[in-house]
């Protein structure tokens, strides 16, 4: 009986070769249409399960997977809306919370999420000019109700912390802090006089923006 040709006709000796020849063949990303090999090192296993060249890609592709079947991926306001439940007041953000206990929102891999708060100025009122802080009037770092945010500068920002305790260094408001110059009294004072913010702020000795926060009712809300 005859036996059968041997399918593969390369000698013995070179099947590590070859081996590595397949180990190291390059595929072409269904995404983007680059070709891309595998890395030195790469587990093999994980190789074999590759599709696409970058994890973008590989957003890239499911979103093109996504649009065959009829299938979009959620837009950034009913992402937003999805996490938000009204209430007779605020509009509390449910999801994920950065450090300072603001509302965050994912904008994808390798990138900084958005702030929730700051999200809903955008969405309901449009963008925020350069160098503008979006502040809360409920002092609710989770609210998102596009009725009690508000913009201010850096410094509105600092004395916005400040008049509200949750400026670092101290949480004590009004004379309970053991730093402030002033007493309720005098703010009142302050806030009724005419005279100029320099000339009280020499009278008291305080800054002339501490007197112009009082009379502004940013600090010592009276």
């Amino acid at each position: 009986m005859n036996e059968e040709p041997r399918r593969d006709s390369r000698p013995i000796d070179d099947v590590g070769a070859w081996l590595d020849q397949r180990r190291r063949a390059a595929k072409v990303c269904p995404a983007c249409g680059s070709e891309f090999e595998r890395r030195p090192g790469y587990p093999l296993r994980h190789w074999a399960k590759q599709i696409t060249c970058s994890k973008s890609c590989a957003t890239r592709l499911r979103h093109m997977n996504g649009e065959k079947l009829g299938i979009t991926p959620k837009s950034v306001a009913e992402r937003f809306w999805s996490k938000v439940q009204k209430t007779e007041c605020c509009w509390i953000w449910t999801a994920s919370l950065n450090p300072n206990g603001y509302g965050q929102l994912s904008r994808g891999s390798g990138k900084a999420p958005f702030t929730a708060h700051r999200l809903s100025w955008e969405l309901h009122k449009g963008p925020i000019p350069p160098g503008r802080h979006v502040l809360h009037r409920c002092d609710n770092p989770r609210c998102v109700h596009p009725g009690h945010l508000f913009l201010g500068d850096a410094w509105s920002n600092a004395l916005d912390k400040v008049a509200k305790g949750r400026a670092k260094g101290g949480s004590n408001k009004g004379e309970t802090n053991p730093s402030a110059k002033l007493t309720h009294e005098k703010a009142i004072s302050i806030k009724d006089d005419s005279r100029s913010s320099r000339e009280l702020g020499r009278v008291y000795g305080v800054s002339k923006s501490t007197i112009l926060a009082i009379k502004n009712g940013q600090a010592w809300k009276i």
